[in-house]
């Protein structure tokens, strides 16, 4: 899927822009806690005339893989990184599988901090843990006349890095299904789509890991403007700046929300998180006229119950593009 550039801000929004919603699920911090079945609801506006609604589902996290990577780093940075511990050389080599999904077991003898600076001055052997937890959404998007219709699956980690989008989308009667897989420690991506037999696909490098148009009004959550004035982020159509303007009150319906405002240096993008719960209130994207605004929040408390016939090896094979270069 080739990728096209615009003054201002980058213009790939294509069938995904509905995924605005998706990383607000992440949000575990102290302002707001999205909850396992929590629903929300927003309405849509696309190119200023179409009208539609989106239903964002939240499954938790339904996954966690754990890799060991050994290396050697100086003694007085271990204190520094709480994910190296220190081993004897026969607990390293029994280390086979590189996706456990449980941690390292409370048996295995570890080199006493005695021993250890006795031992090795400068350096030291040690296990780095790598753990990659994997969390899920679903939602669908209907537009009046079912002109244009999306469902999507979406797994990302609870750092706010998409790992892998994958899209179902009927325009007027053709279906496309597209894929986006991430690879945030190689700070690219690739870009996929099929539409009736035809198959496009484009890799993206760019400075640092890639935020996709979609989720960034909710990587924006965990921001902390007050010590930062701008954000660099990178995206698939290329680098933009983001600062924040400040206080505002948007009204929806009969709601009031004091929120903050977040907008991009070419004024494209802007966002409204609530000061609440940051949750995003409205997103506008003034040059494809898209415009959504919460309506809705609600419990589907069924998804507990699915969670048990979630298949973690399939999990697995999806995500294997992450795992097998962890």
């Amino acid at each position: 899927m080739k990728m096209q550039k615009a003054k201002g801000l980058p213009t790939y929004i294509g069938a995904f822009f509905v995924l605005f919603l998706i990383i607000l699920f992440f949000a575990q911090n102290t302002n707001g806690k999205i909850e396992v079945g929590e629903t929300l609801n927003y309405s849509v506006i696309f190119g200023g005339i179409l009208k539609g609604n989106a239903k964002i589902k939240f499954y938790g996290k339904i996954a966690s893989f754990v890799n060991y990577e050994t290396l050697f780093v100086l003694t007085e940075d271990l204190r520094e990184d709480s994910s190296l511990r220190v081993f004897v050389d026969s607990t390293i080599q029994t280390l086979a599988d590189t996706t456990q999904e449980k941690t390292l077991s409370d048996s295995i003898s570890e080199i006493s901090s005695d021993s250890l600076t006795e031992a090795i001055a400068d350096s030291v052997k040690v296990i780095k843990t790598l753990v990659t937890n994997v969390y899920y959404i679903t939602y669908e998007t209907h537009f009046v006349g079912n002109i244009y219709n999306v469902n999507a699956d979406i797994y990302a980690t609870d750092n706010f890095l998409p790992l892998l989008i994958e899209t179902k989308i009927n325009r007027t009667g053709k279906t496309s299904r597209g894929k986006e897989l991430f690879f945030p420690d190689r700070r690219m991506a690739i870009f996929s789509q099929s539409i009736e037999n035809k198959q496009e696909a484009d890799t993206i490098f760019r400075k640092h890991p890639l935020q996709d148009i979609t989720t960034l009004p909710f990587y924006l959550m965990n921001v902390d403007f007050g010590e930062i004035d701008t954000v660099q982020i990178s995206l698939a159509q290329g680098e933009i700046k983001l600062y924040k303007v400040g206080k505002q009150e948007v009204i929806i319906g009969e709601d009031n929300y004091n929120t903050d405002l977040i907008e991009s240096e070419s004024k494209e993008l802007k966002v409204w998180l609530n000061r609440k719960d940051k949750l995003p209130i409205k997103v506008v994207i003034e040059e494809q006229k898209i415009k959504m605004h919460l309506i809705k929040k609600e419990i589907d408390k069924s998804i507990e119950s699915k969670l048990i016939n979630i298949n973690k090896e399939k999990i697995k094979t999806k995500l294997s593009h992450i795992l097998n270069n962890m």
